[in-house]
This record gives structure tokens, C-alpha cells and sequence, in this order.
């Protein structure tokens, strides 16, 4: 079985991609990768052909309020797609959809498989002066 992670960041307070967010991803307290958004504010791939099991994705947003974003995933198998909304003093996620091709192991192309769903638990830190 092999994961694979992309991302997207969209500033909806201007309504515009955000670029230049620095994303993480954890296994534990081990980085597994890293990278910033592109001008599009996305970075597709983020990671590819890891193991599943639980993963700490960690954003950076350009807020006056959050200094990071947290999500606890349980990635299984296939690829993932989590785009982070934020705005100054909002933000939420989910679990996208992501283009692909069909496969042997896929009845519908761009569809992700039923048992590739993941658990997300989200906390955030407030930036202190």
C-alpha cells in the first residue's frame, strides 16, 4: 500500500490562492516533507509513496490570529487531496477530490477507493505578543 498527499491553501478573506504558506507533514515527530505553496497555493505533491498510518499536517498561514494549522490525518492507502480556507480569524478543511486516472483497483476514475478515508482532528495555536 503507498500514500500520497497534496495541498491547497486559499486565502477566502481576499478571495485569491495563498502562496508562500509553509506546509509540513509528520509522522511522529519526524518531518516527512516539506514545502510552500506555489502562486496557485498549492504544492502537488507534497508527499508520495509513504507508508500509511497517522500523519501531523502543519500550516503556517499568513494570519494575524493563527500562527499554525494542525490536522491529525489517518492516512490509508491511496492519494489525498486536503485543502485548508483560512482567513484572518477563520479557517476549515476537508477532504478534496483529486484528477487521476483509472486503475486496476478503482471501479471510478478520479474516485478515491472506499476504504481510503481519513480521520481529522484539528487544533490551532493563537500567535501571543
Amino acid at each position: 500500500m503507498s500514500v500520497s498527499l497534496s495541498t491547497h491553501v486559499l486565502d477566502v478573506e481576499r478571495g485569491r490562492p495563498a502562496s508562500g504558506v509553509h506546509v509540513e507533514l509528520y509522522r511522529g515527530d519526524d518531518s516527512v516533507a516539506a514545502a510552500d505553496t506555489d502562486g496557485d497555493g498549492r504544492i502537488s505533491p507534497l508527499a508520495t509513496d509513504i507508508e500509511p498510518g497517522p500523519y501531523r499536517l502543519v500550516f503556517a498561514p499568513h494570519s494575524p490570529f493563527f500562527r499554525r494549522v494542525e490536522l491529525e490525518l489517518a492516512l490509508e492507502d491511496g492519494h489525498y487531496h486536503v485543502p485548508l480556507l483560512v482567513s484572518s480569524y477563520a479557517c476549515t478543511t476537508y477532504r478534496g477530490s483529486w484528477p487521476c486516472t483509472s486503475s486496476p483497483s478503482s471501479s471510478r476514475a478520479g474516485q478515491p477507493s472506499s476504504s481510503a478515508s481519513p480521520s481529522m482532528r484539528t487544533h490551532s495555536t493563537r500567535r501571543t505578543r
